[in-house]
């Protein structure tokens, strides 16, 4: 079996990673779009159940929710082993190099992403009390 010119599977990559890039400015426009008509609502007094419905209007036809954050994991780019193997394989241990690969480039965004429900708890692998000053790595 024949292995893939590395200049074409960068070309993927590449082409990959502009859908990527477009998709994340489309999402910020639509939600600075219906961020600037709600902000435009609370100026000039327009009823608050007025201006919920037209964010509402507006989520619905952009296909947007304000309320959903979008996660984007990609490999490390200090990684340099993930970009050197052979990616289209069905080796076991070449995906599963992969797979680690993306498992550890997923914890490290993870760690930094602050989650709503946890803005006033410790950070993952962090135990104590809210009301104690000590606090100590969990096990």
């Amino acid at each position: 079996m024949c292995c893939l010119p590395a200049i074409l599977i960068q070309s993927i990559y590449l082409l990959i990673e502009q859908k990527i890039n477009n998709h994340i400015r489309e999402k910020k426009l639509r939600r600075e779009t219906i961020d600037a008509v709600s902000n435009y609502c609370k100026q000039h007094g327009i009823d608050e159940t007025h201006r919920k419905k037209l964010c509402d209007i507006l989520e619905s036809e952009l296909q947007f929710r304000r309320d959903l954050d979008t996660i984007y994991i990609h490999p490390n780019p200090q990684d340099s082993k993930m970009f050197i193997r052979e990616h289209f394989s069905l080796a076991p241990e070449k995906l599963t190099e992969i797979v680690r690969s993306g498992f550890k480039a997923a914890i490290d965004v993870l760690r930094h992403y602050e989650f709503a429900d946890r803005q006033n708890a410790y950070p993952v692998g962090v135990t104590g009390t809210l009301n104690s000053k000590e606090t100590k790595p969990a096990i």
